[in-house]
């Protein structure tokens, strides 16, 4: 027993521990901290080395695509000779194949990377080694250009492992290829297509397929889904909407003008007709907003284009026949009071307004004589149907003195001014005989477009909108 707690004794004390540590844990350590040290340089040169030949590529892309890049001096030649300017030499774009020797850094250009590369790191002995510019040139794609460069190098690793007689030498490979970009060259060559696509039929035809596939993507990421109208289904159930209405309107008539002109002849007005008619029922009812389509193939006079401010607009014209809207023996000159409930139907931009009785009836579709086409002979229960209230009894003076007041600026007020003073010197002659001089030409619908006609009508002098904007009228919201 003595024997044993001897050799237990002898074994806890600490003899030779220090000996130990320093024969073998410490040189390990040493080793590990060395090798932790050369290692996050080398990933620190293979960072840097890869920023150098980034900004090297990004750099030159930047002076080949603008001659006045700053330092210009350093430009890449056109030649080994570096006799010329790569960024001055004619139709250099259209070197597909590379057959010329431009957009290439000479050897001073290349060494001078190479240098900049050389002196990267922290310890001697790990600078890179056997350093080869593979690439430093331009690739031209003829509609895009790019700028590449790429560099192979060696890295050392100074520490030899266990039984191994030489050192790691890593082969790397740094990379960077970045477009060139000519700002002014891409601009005059999309110019120059689209002046090529403008001057065809087919062109037309696709740039403005573009267009309204451009719009429809506006107005889906606006927040609406704008089905296409052959989705819809017929009799009005779909969800097209008053804006995708509108537009497919103009579009049609502006392909039926662009195909045919502004005059159409019978077959091209029945074919147009029947294509206006179909976007519409596609539309449902409450979405159709203000917008009017034909009634009939007949009551076409032909297309018109006209530009509001928002590009041109194209849309029908129809067979009025002026000077007979009303039955002469009816004509007369009739003031508005305040209080007078009148209507239209159509949009607020027109002039031309119904007689809403005391007890709220008003004319039907047929008795109004116009030339669109509606479901039902009930003008209340149309899309486009509004009403009205007086709020100034509607004379020339009250015109005159509410555009003076009310006009939001001075060309505003010129142009209300001079529309009312026309009215009246063109309406007096017609309707003044009788009544007062000073009110609106009044009478009775006459026949046309194979309508009875037989409502009764004033024609303002200013539309719904300019009426409304100088405190004339008020909508009806309730009716």
């Amino acid at each position: 027993m003595k024997i044993i707690q001897r050799l237990k004794k002898w074994l806890n004390k600490e003899y030779g521990a220090l000996i130990i540590e320093s024969a073998f844990v410490y040189p390990i350590m040493f080793f590990v901290l060395m090798f932790l040290l050369y290692m996050g340089n080398m990933y620190y040169l293979k960072a840097k080395i890869n920023s150098v030949v980034s900004q090297e590529a990004i750099t030159y892309a930047a002076r080949f695509a603008d001659p006045n890049q700053e330092q210009f001096d350093k430009t890449i030649p056109t030649s080994n000779q570096g006799d010329t300017q790569v960024t001055k030499e004619l139709y250099r774009y259209l070197d597909v194949f590379n057959l010329s020797d431009y957009g290439t850094a000479s050897d001073v250009q290349k060494n001078e990377l190479v240098k900049e590369i050389e002196d990267t790191g922290f310890y001697a002995g790990m600078t890179p080694a056997n350093i080869t510019v593979e690439t430093h040139k331009v690739h031209n794609y003829v509609v895009y250009q790019t700028y590449e460069v790429t560099v192979n190098y060696q890295l050392k690793f100074p520490i030899r492992f266990i039984f191994s007689k030489d050192v790691v030498l890593l082969n790397m490979t740094a990379h960077e290829e970045t477009p060139v970009i000519d700002t002014s060259e891409f601009i005059r060559n999309v110019d120059m297509a689209v002046d090529y696509v403008e001057r065809t039929e087919t062109g037309q035809s696709i740039l403005t397929t573009l267009d309204n596939t451009y719009a429809r993507i506006e107005k889906f990421i606006d927040g609406e889904k704008k089905p296409d109208p052959s989705e819809a289904v017929a009799g009005g159930s779909g969800t097209y909407t008053v804006t995708d209405l509108d537009a497919a309107i103009s579009d049609k008539c502006k392909e039926y003008y662009d195909k045919y002109g502004p005059n159409l002849t019978a077959e091209q007005k029945q074919s147009l007709y029947e294509e206006l008619l179909d976007l519409y029922k596609k539309t449902a009812p409450q979405n159709r907003g203000d917008l009017l389509v034909p009634m009939n193939a007949e009551v076409i006079d032909g297309l018109q284009k006209s530009n509001y401010g928002k590009g041109d607009v194209y849309f029908v014209t129809y067979k009025w026949e002026t000077g007979n809207e009303t039955v002469e023996s009816t004509r007369t000159m009739k003031t508005m009071p305040v209080g007078t409930v009148f209507d239209r139907l159509g949009s607020p931009y027109g002039k031309c307004v119904g007689q809403v009785n005391e007890d709220g009836s008003c004319a039907k579709v047929s008795q109004r004589s116009i030339p669109y086409y509606f479901e039902g002979d009930d003008a209340t229960q149309q899309a486009s149907y509004h009403r009205y209230v007086v709020k100034v009894e509607i004379t020339k003076s009250n015109l005159i003195e509410q555009i003076e007041k009310k006009a939001s600026s001075v060309s505003e007020k010129e142009r209300m001014k001079a529309a009312v003073n026309k009215y009246y010197d063109n309406k007096i002659p017609v309707y003044g005989n009788n009544g007062n001089q000073d009110g609106l030409a009044y009478g009775e619908i006459a026949s046309m477009f194979g309508e009875p006609g037989g409502g009764y009508q004033y024609d303002m002098p200013l539309d719904m909108n300019d009426l409304y904007n100088i405190g004339m009228i008020d909508v009806v919201k309730n009716y």
